[in-house]
């Protein structure tokens, strides 16, 4: 046994710090007063683990002149003496070293008595002291968080890889278990019992498989009932009766500018497959070839097949079907695609590539839902703080849904955020680019909306990244931009809707130079004017006030992955389907527009 010679002192007993030891505060040892009894000495352990149990040793004083022997008095407590070190013999006016334990019951604040009894011949004296200890308090991180799995259909199956880092600094967690949300949810490996020590990390495989068409996340707890348990992780999935699955082709490897051939195998139950290729450096990519199977050509190398496209900056994305012509519609019974993507201008030398299938199960509601992230430019009236109860801007909103409701289409959940960089408030021609890249910091990956004071220095009055824009946030191409101003909802939903629709495969429904769009249901229309049935089209170049769809761009749009069918998102009811019509105020102030507010594209034939 240690021991520590030390002076004896009466009314309070003080332990000198000798050779490292810790203090400690004795009871008085005196008689008197008559008053109220002093308050009981303090041991302070300090922050502990909240899991496994600690011992810490501290420096005790006899108080009796003589040898004394050593024993506890049973307390109860999360703190206590270590019953191996019982019992002890201290000569007298000497100190020993004794340990503490503490027990933890989880993380906080604890305290209770702790009393040691010192007999010395026939006296006995009991010194109590208030022992102290902060259980940490535990704190994770998780990777992805939330973990997703997507929409799977029911018989299919996805599974997500999740991480979880012990952000304590000393209390190691153990988990003897989990219970996940529903019988969908296996956790693969068998990776119990999981130890995640301070600062460390933890894997856990969790496979998605479900029976039914019904919401499915929920809650997976770990350690329920263990120390540091139990800790709760959020599961987002869902089995709509739809499913989108992204194969992700990596890096593919340009050889004469253009990809290996690539294949995708496509189910029979998809209603949509979309083809895009990125390239971080400079340079325009396109496609180069695509058929379907049975040797059903979409394009070939000379680009003279069915498919209207564009080549675009950065990323290339085209859905099928990419209009209602039979040469655009998926092969019945699904199969194999081959395809091949072209850097057609600029450099690089590799392209990354992936598909995006979209499925229905058979008899699923066909409207769809559009969700939305919503920018406001600095000087715009709404912010993302106020655009919930901004009167004008919940009117364009409204008039937004109502033109998009006429092919089944109803708005989603929104995401609203502010531009803080005031050099956006104004888009001069070519910063689109830099202010679509800004939606990288987008918590959710949706069609990007931007509303800015001015675009092209008012040449124009809102332009899409692209014809077929990806569904991609932090691109080039990821969004489209509108003016925006405080009068005429109609008018300024109309223009809105009108871009957003370019940027979910639509074309004008003639071009500027007489070029008509894909669409076989869409009427055929001079390169201006051509009645009311040309100009009363929302897609139609001049802007004439129009606002109809056809069933044949209904089914381009409902198609593009930016769209879920119902029930994915928050607004499980899409819209009634209404036609929008204009007041006359607003049409003449459509009909005002410039020739080409919206830019105007043409085919690369």
């Amino acid at each position: 046994m240690n021991y520590i010679r030390a002076r004896t002192l009466c009314s309070v007993w003080l332990c000198s710090v000798w050779a490292g030891l810790c203090v400690a505060l004795l009871a008085a040892c005196g008689g008197g007063g008559g008053g109220e009894s002093a308050p009981l000495p303090e041991i302070d352990l300090g922050l502990r683990s909240a899991t496994v149990p600690t011992r810490v040793s501290r420096s005790f004083l006899n108080p009796l002149p003589g040898a004394a022997t050593v024993t506890v008095v049973p307390t109860e407590g999360a703190i206590a003496f270590d019953p191996d070190d019982f019992p002890a013999e201290v000569p007298g006016g000497f100190a020993l070293n004794l340990g503490l334990l503490f027990t933890p019951a989880g993380p906080g604040a604890v305290e209770n008595v702790v009393t040691l009894r010192f007999t010395s011949g026939g006296a006995a004296t009991n010194v109590s002291f208030l022992a102290k200890a902060q259980g940490e308090e535990i704190s994770w991180t998780i990777t992805p968080d939330p973990p997703d799995f997507g929409d799977v259909l029911p018989g299919e199956e996805e599974e997500v890889e999740i991480l979880l880092q012990n952000d304590s600094q000393i209390s190691p967690v153990t988990f003897s278990g989990a219970t996940p949300p529903s019988i969908a949810f296996t956790i693969l490996d068998d990776p119990f019992p999981m130890t995640i020590d301070p600062g460390n990390t933890g894997l856990l495989r969790v496979r998605f498989a479900p029976t039914a068409i019904a919401p499915q996340g929920g809650i997976l707890r770990l350690g329920d009932g263990d120390p540091g348990g139990p800790l709760d992780v959020t599961l987002w999935a869902n089995s709509s009766g739809s499913g989108e699955k992204i194969i992700d082709l990596g890096t593919q490897t340009l050889f004469n500018g253009e990809t290996n051939e690539l294949t995708v195998d496509v189910p029979a139950d998809a209603v949509s497959v979309t083809f895009e290729g990125t390239m971080t450096s400079s340079a325009f990519v396109g496609l180069r070839m695509l058929e379907g199977p049975g040797g059903k050509v979409y394009e070939n190398v000379s680009q003279t097949g069915a498919v209207l496209w564009i080549e675009e900056r950065e990323v290339f994305s085209i859905h099928l079907p990419s209009s209602d012509a039979p040469g655009t519609q998926l092969v019945p019974g699904g199969g194999t695609y081959r395809f091949k993507l072209y850097r057609f201008s600029g450099t690089g030398t590799s392209m990354d590539v992936r598909v995006i299938i979209e499925r229905r199960a058979s008899g699923t509601n066909p409207n769809a839902v559009l969700p939305l992230n919503i920018y406001f430019a600095q000087g715009i009236t709404p912010t993302a703080a106020t655009a919930d109860s901004n009167a004008h801007w919940q009117a364009v909103l409204s008039n937004i849904k109502t033109i998009l409701s006429a092919q089944g289409i109803s708005i989603g959940d929104i995401d609203y955020y502010d531009i803080l960089d005031t050099a956006f408030n104004s888009i001069s021609q070519g910063e689109e680019d830099q202010l679509f890249r800004t939606s990288s910091t987008a918590e959710k990956v949706r069609l990007n909306l931007f509303l800015v004071q001015s675009v092209w220095s008012g040449q124009l009055l809102g332009l899409s990244g692209a014809i077929d824009g990806p569904k991609k946030n932090g691109s080039s191409e990821s969004g489209v931009v509108s003016l925006y101003f405080d009068a005429q909802a109609q008018g300024l939903a109309a223009i809105i809707a009108h871009e957003i629709c370019h940027y979910l495969g639509l074309w004008h429904t003639v071009e500027v130079n007489g070029t008509q769009d894909p669409i076989n249901d869409t009427p055929f229309c001079p390169a201006q004017g051509g009645g009311a049935s040309c100009t009363n089209m929302l897609m139609y170049w001049e802007g004439l006030g129009g606002t109809n769809m056809t069933n044949g761009q209904g089914t381009v749009v409902r198609a593009h992955p930016c769209l879920h069918p119902p029930g994915v998102g928050q607004n499980a009811k899409p819209t009634p389907r209404r036609r929008w019509e204009p007041t006359e105020a607003t049409r003449k102030w459509l009909q005002s527009l410039p020739p080409g507010w919206c830019g105007s594209a043409t085919s690369p034939r």
